[in-house]
């Protein structure tokens, strides 16, 4: 029986839940894999990392922690990274993590945008414990919170058709 085969007869049989998976991934037993350091080259269009291994830069599928603007500035910073590649045939390589020299080294960063901006379409809503910031479609903004504080280093006005305090 092929290994793939009796990975999904396994799978049937130890997770019922996770066969859709089993039937659509292919199992290759058959192709060693080699933990090798190599560098991320860049990413392409389609939004594939793309890994030097060997001097030779291929296509690599990830299997670690991480949003695309964080692997797109550690592609553009060149960063090491550990991947299992195949020993033969043209399989991609994986990308396991970044390898860095010491424990205080920092991750890539990508740059911060100048404006950040957050849309819904009723209502936006933060909240940390017993405080709240909440936008409303209707214009109605609400802030709460046990004690709250409001400061500047200029002047602090309050405009409104009618202030109300107390």
């Amino acid at each position: 029986m092929r290994d793939d085969a009796v990975a999904r007869k396994a799978t049937k049989r130890n997770r019922p839940e996770l066969t859709h998976l089993a039937e659509r991934v292919p199992v290759r037993g058959s192709l060693p894999l080699a933990p090798t350091l190599a560098v991320l080259a860049g990413v392409d269009e389609e939004g594939c990392l793309l890994v030097a291994v060997d001097g030779e830069v291929r296509p690599a599928r990830l299997c670690a922690p991480g949003d695309g603007a964080f692997w797109r500035a550690a592609a553009s910073a060149g960063a090491a990274v550990l991947v299992l590649a195949p020993t033969r045939g043209g399989d991609s390589p994986i990308v396991l993590g970044l390898v860095r020299r010491t424990i205080d080294e920092r991750h890539p960063t990508p740059p911060l945008p100048e404006v950040l901006q957050l849309e819904a379409r009723d209502a936006l809503e933060l909240r940390c414990g017993q405080s709240s910031i909440s936008l409303r479609a209707d214009g109605k903004l609400c802030v709460q919170g046990t004690d709250v504080t409001s400061r500047a280093s200029r002047s602090n006005k309050l405009k409104g058709g009618s202030v109300q305090i107390n």
